[in-house]
Parts: structure tokens; sequence; C-alpha cells
């Protein structure tokens, strides 16, 4: 029967490049990972800028069509 500590140090040179790829998919999962995160936090910030401008615009018309309405009944 073969001793199970003489068959780790045959497997070290095998595993290194094992542990290399699986750090390097790591590594790319989680750049993606990491820029569709900031993505989506970009996007958040710029689409709460849109919607306050929008009110903005909303509050601006209702203004002026009550400015309308007190010429119209003059």
């Amino acid at each position: 029967m073969v001793d199970i500590n003489s068959t780790i140090q045959l497997l070290g040179p095998v595993s290194y490049p094992v542990k290399e790829i699986l750090r390097f998919v790591e590594f790319l999962v989680g750049g993606i990972f990491g820029i569709y995160v900031i993505s989506l936090i970009v996007r958040l910030v710029f689409l709460n800028k849109i919607f306050k401008s929008m009110d903005d615009i909303k509050n601006a018309m209702k203004r002026m069509e009550s400015k309308i309405d007190k010429l119209r009944k003059k």
C-alpha cells in the first residue's frame, strides 16, 4: 500500500498551475462583479438626478399653469 504522505509530494507541481488558474478565474470574476456594482451605483445616482430634474420641471409647469389661469381670469 502506498503512503498518502508520499503522494502529496508528487501532487505539488501539478497543483501549482491549477491554483494559478483558479486565482486568475477568481480575479476575473471579482473584477467583473466589481465593475457591475460600480456601474449599478453610477446608474442609480444618474437616475436619481434625472428624477429630481423631472420633478423640478413638473413643479415649474404647475406654477406656469397657475399663472396662466390667473391671467385668463383677468
